[in-house]
């Protein structure tokens, strides 16, 4: 399968290996006959592609030398970020950076890598292709996707005018006529940061794209979380829009702009076989720390919770770790020992030995440029943040640093964590909002309205509205089993999750489970077997904390959440073999015509026809608490506003919604 039609001109190629085979090539005999000479004839743009070229045919040399499987993933996504990168610095730093490069090639054997590139996907533009700019952007940048964005342009969706510019209104869709207000007056003051909350299926994903073409002509970011988002959005992009998440653009911020660059690239140089580092294991990081068994914990768990009171700093916007950090797990402890062993290891990840097996993954690298106060590089000009609810702190001070004009994108009911870190706090950023949901039928608006209503905080300009050409249905169950329609099955916690998937198996029904909810159902089902069976040093997971054995964590806190459902299949012999048995069953890819599983959480950014929600969404005892309640609102908001068609409550449990 071909990966990417690389911008290196065949002949390059030929008389690189001709000068290095001493065969004098007609083409270039006017040019000294040196590797030097030719790469110097280069364009930036093909330049970097010989460099990445190269070291891909490296990565791939070193995994067959070392017989090490698996083979690394090449993919159009990673050589298009690594273009970009390599042109940009070639671009910015002139003659020194286009030296640098050359020098990095000293040692390529062209024959070698020319015979390698079937084995690599890869193959390379002729000499017309090369003089056509066949697959460069209109700047000259290289554009994997240019075949994507060409029959994007050609589509012409219903959602986008035919003039780019999008001064002609278009007439019909109240969604449009606020979207059109909302680009007239980023188009008259381009330089003034703006945040943007939009209701669910309001057209927030559509704006980005009409924006992304707004700023076209300028140097724009697209920041989103995750590379999902990216991707389904990214052939409706303006064509030089560079869309990053934010693991990379802190990675190109740390390694190829800071005054350190040095030392980081020498880092990764210095690494055998330039091996790509993996997270430690708990096994691995206690080893590292010298840890030992505390407070009933094996000395694996007490790696697993120093991890997570590390990473829940580097989330946060705080700038030492302390007590806020800690998991539940140390409810009731003395957690002044962790605290000091997460310092520990914190220094350790970011003051690492060049030779370190110790990685520094995409959230350290965030939390290094906040910790720093690192700026996002001037060579952009405008910001886009899409899903502005989900992003960090760390991510919220990288934004609010930079000098650049930054345009969020966000939904504040949809922070389900119940953390807000949006980047909205100074006083002079304009603040827009869409209230029209194109998802959401007119026949419900209203119970969205009341449960909205229940922010008391939280004072909007305007009601949540669902389109009138839209049937969007509402019912109640009694008792938590599928339904004979496929559906989306949404809980609050992983309980019910599993008791959908036990009742799915049982009745022979086609699953998935999002990939979230799978990873840690596969941990956190055998932990909580083994503690059924008194095997208390097993557990690491949060959800099975704070109680002496299995069954005071049943008794107080299973009311609610369907823990008590799963003792009752636990208790009749249920087995971890039994479960990895069912979750081998679920189809490979989700489709209309099976059931989705999955926490609330987990489900953002996505839309199903028919959506039922877990009695858990509907948490009596959060709703109770008053530090808690925004949270648990905001859960119910979230998975009510994923259906298209029909939404299915707990009739018990949701009474005084629907009866609001």
């Amino acid at each position: 399968m071909l990966v990417a039609t690389l911008p290196i001109n065949e002949a390059t190629i030929v008389a690189l290996m001709d000068v290095q085979t001493g065969i004098e090539n007609i083409a270039r005999t006017k040019a000294s006959h040196t590797t030097v000479s030719l790469l110097q004839q280069c364009s930036a743009l093909e330049l970097a592609a010989l460099c990445v070229l190269y070291r891909s045919h490296m990565a791939i040399k070193a995994v067959d030398s070392a017989n090490l499987l698996p083979m690394p993933q090449i993919t159009s996504a990673k050589i298009e970020r690594a273009l970009g990168v390599l042109t940009d610095e070639i671009q910015e730093r002139g003659d020194a950076a286009k030296m640098s490069l050359i020098s990095s090639l000293r040692n390529a054997c062209w024959a070698d890598i020319y015979v390698a590139l079937p084995e690599m996907n890869f193959s390379l533009m002729s000499a017309e292709d090369m003089h056509s700019n066949a697959l460069l952007s209109d700047q000259g940048v290289w554009d994997s996707a240019r075949e994507q964005h060409q029959a994007y342009e050609q589509k012409a969706p219903l959602y986008r005018a035919e003039n780019l510019s999008y001064k002609i209104n278009i007439q019909g869709l109240k969604q449009h006529d606020e979207q059109d207000i909302l680009l007239r007056e980023l188009e008259r003051n381009p330089e003034e940061s703006l945040t943007l909350q939009g209701f669910a299926g309001s057209g927030k994903t559509t704006l980005v794209a009409r924006l992304s073409h707004l700023f076209n002509n300028f140097s724009t970011l697209y920041l989103t979380k995750n590379m999902e988002q990216i991707s389904l959005i990214g052939p409706k992009l303006g064509k030089s829009i560079k869309a990053w998440t934010f693991e990379y653009l802190a990675h190109y911020i740390l390694y190829y702009k800071w005054a350190g660059r040095e030392y980081w690239g020498r880092r990764i140089e210095l690494r055998e076989n330039h091996a790509k580092l993996r997270p430690l294991n708990y096994h691995q990081i206690a080893k590292l720390l010298h840890l030992e068994g505390m407070n009933g914990f094996s000395a694996e768990i007490v790696a697993k919770i120093i991890d997570q009171i590390v990473n829940n700093y580097c989330f946060s916007s705080d700038i030492d770790i302390g007590p806020q950090h800690c998991p539940a797990q140390l409810d009731g402890l003395s957690s002044a020992l962790y605290i000091e062993l997460a310092k520990t290891y914190w220094s350790v990840i970011k003051n690492p030995d060049p030779l370190s097996d110790i990685p520094i993954l995409g959230i350290h690298q965030i939390k290094l440029v906040d910790e720093n106060s690192l700026v996002i590089p001037d060579n952009f000009r405008y910001i886009i943040v899409d899903e502005s609810h989900d992003i960090s702190g760390s991510m919220a001070g990288m934004l609010k640093r930079s000098p650049q004009a930054i345009i969020s994108l966000g939904d504040q009911f949809q922070v389900t964590d119940g953390k807000q870190y949006l980047p909205d706090e100074a006083a002079n950023i304009r603040e827009r909002h869409l209230f029209q949901s194109m998802r959401v039928g007119g026949g419900v608006d209203s119970v969205f309205n009341v449960l909205l209503s229940e922010h008391k905080s939280v004072e909007l300009p305007g009601e949540f509205q669902g389109v009138s050409a839209r049937k969007t249905t509402m019912s109640t169950y009694t008792e938590f089993s599928p339904p004979d329609f496929c559906c989306a099955l949404l809980s609050r916690e992983y309980w019910y999750a599993f008791i959908a998937i036990i009742q799915l198996a049982e009745a022979n029904r086609p699953f998935v489970v999002m990939p979230g909810t799978l990873k840690t159902l596969r941990t956190l089902i055998p932990q909580s077997l083994s503690y059924l069976h008194g095997f208390h040093e097993q557990r690491g997971h949060s959800e099975l904390m704070g109680f002496g054995n299995w069954k005071e964590l049943v008794q107080n806190s299973g009311q609610t959440n369907g823990l008590r459902e799963v003792d009752a299949y636990f208790r009749k012999g249920f087995t971890a073999k039994q479960f990895k048995e069912i979750l081998s069953r679920q189809t490979t890819v989700y489709t209309p015509d099976c059931y989705y599983i999955g926490l609330v959480s987990e489900a953002k950014s996505k839309e199903m026809s028919h959506v039922m929600l877990a009695p858990d969404v509907f948490d009596t005892h959060l709703l109770s608490i008053k530090d808690k309640r925004t949270q648990a609102l905001n859960i119910i908001y979230t998975g009510m506003s994923r259906a298209l068609d029909s939404i299915l409550l707990p009739k018990k449990e949701s009474e005084w919604l629907l009866e609001g």
